[in-house]
């Protein structure tokens, strides 16, 4: 049996494959004991990949920054609406969207009055997932991870990681930041934050289980 996510180069046009035992490689090569002979695998010219055409795309963006208060007026929300737009009609057949942090604004500087607070955030939430359900015939789907601006409103880590999570429809492991979604046989990876962002020493802190 080959081992998972075995690359082959491009044009081979045979495997060659012995038999071994011995302690792992990656700790005694020296140890390794292969047969003197080869099986050899022919590998059809229709198993080859069209280097034209891609396995599968997907969009990778950040920092849309939503402001609250309603989609009318609002640069931001216009603008995610754009980006969304974009991405069904350049690429059709991307599996998905990669959010990868700041997805709404919360902060002091979006001129407005309201500062930073849970209902602030909460305000920009809703504007953006107004957005996307406008958007979401033909959206592929969108994979949230969190950024420093995502995790602000005072009431502590677990109590923004949790509207984080609730307002974009994200499974975290265990209730966490970080996830992976298997899409097209293959896994995509999200991190996470896992302190309150109140300084930029902890802006992206990781734990060693993550």
């Amino acid at each position: 049996k080959m081992v998972d996510n075995t690359f082959i180069p491009a044009g081979a046009t045979k495997l060659y494959v012995y038999s071994a035992r011995g302690t792992a490689i990656e700790n005694n090569p020296n140890d390794i004991v292969t047969s003197a002979e080869a099986a050899v695998s022919y590998i059809p010219q229709s198993a080859a990949l069209d280097e034209e055409t891609p396995l599968y795309s997907f969009a990778v963006t950040s920092d849309w920054h939503t402001f609250g208060g309603g989609t009318q007026n609002n640069i931001k929300a216009t603008r995610l609406d754009g980006m969304l737009k974009d991405v069904k009609e350049t690429d059709p057949d991307s599996v998905a969207i990669l959010a990868v942090g700041d997805v709404i604004d919360n902060s002091n500087d979006d001129k407005s009055s309201a500062g930073i607070s849970v209902e602030k955030a909460l305000s920009e939430f809703d504007v953006m997932n107004t957005v996307i359900n406008a958007n979401s015939e033909g959206l592929p789907p969108i994979l949230f991870g969190v950024g420093n601006h995502d995790l602000r409103g005072y009431d502590g880590y677990e109590a923004q990681l949790k509207r984080f999570l609730e307002n974009t429809g994200t499974e975290g492991t265990d209730g966490k930041p970080y996830y992976y979604k298997e899409i097209g046989g293959a896994k995509f990876i999200m991190l996470g934050g896992e302190r309150t962002c109140d300084n930029e020493s902890h802006n992206a802190w990781l734990s060693q289980t993550q």
